[in-house]
């Protein structure tokens, strides 16, 4: 199995999005906490290497990317979704096309965040630790940052996946 050293942050993230209920978890995270999943998917990611980030480190992230998230990412994100319900009406010919389009660019714009993440991520040093302890502590100050506890079952989905490709010498530190 290839493992997180082995993978970009992008395959990485479509690896762990792709394992057992965690496209769900993630989305139900978004949808009623406010999570920004590309946040959570670097956090996870620098994690998966062995790496915890202080909470200063979780909050420039943020702040780094809030408004490519609340005036890019957002309304694409609205329209897809408003769009599937207007392809459910079947009134409007073309909508299913439409919406397949506004989904390409959505992914689009979800690649560019990562690329910022991953960009301005290489920069912050973090801390060393065996990758429980590095999800557990990302996943606090992100939650912290957002003025929330975010839901263990939401994120044991996700760390269990997280864990399946983090290299053997990360789980062990």
């Amino acid at each position: 199995m290839t493992d997180a050293v082995e993978l970009g942050f992008w395959d990485f993230s479509l690896a762990v999005y792709g394992g057992p209920g965690v496209a769900d978890a993630c989305i139900a995270l978004q949808d009623e906490f406010g999570v920004d999943v590309n946040i959570l998917l670097y956090l996870s990611f620098r994690a998966a290497n062995g790496v915890r980030l202080s909470a200063e480190d979780v909050a420039l992230l943020d702040q780094n990317v809030v408004d490519w998230r609340s005036q890019i990412v957002g309304p694409l994100r609205h329209v897809r979704r408003h769009l599937k319900q207007m392809v459910a009406m079947d009134v409007f010919d073309g909508a299913g096309d439409l919406r397949e389009q506004i989904k390409t660019v959505e992914l689009e714009s979800e690649r560019l965040q990562q690329q910022a993440l991953d960009r301005l991520g290489s920069t912050l040093s973090g801390q060393a630790d065996n990758v429980a302890n590095a999800l557990e502590t990302n996943y606090r100050h992100y939650g912290e940052h957002l003025g929330c506890e975010l839901p263990p079952d939401a994120l044991q989905t996700l760390s269990r996946q997280v864990m399946n490709l983090a290299p053997a010498a990360a789980r062990r530190r």
